[in-house]
């Protein structure tokens, strides 16, 4: 019998590795056409995964309906 104990976390983490995959996708698609923010809502916003981003030059501003501003120098 396979044992699923457990799962629900690891389904967690694997859908918030691959919401922040996308940031970082939108990040780099937008910085390639010479863009330096973007607006996106993202589940994968975390006050960790942006407090890396802020470490790696992109700052971030909170908007009223949710979405965040991620900007960046070029």
């Amino acid at each position: 019998m396979i044992t699923i104990t457990g799962l629900n976390d690891d389904i967690y983490t694997a859908m918030l590795g691959n919401a922040q995959e996308r940031v970082i996708e939108s990040i780099m698609t937008a910085a390639s056409q010479g863009r330096t923010s973007i607006t996106i809502a993202s589940k994968g916003l975390t006050p960790g995964f942006l407090s890396q981003l802020q470490n790696e030059g992109v700052d971030n501003l909170a908007e009223q309906d949710g979405r965040y501003k991620l900007f960046w120098e070029f």
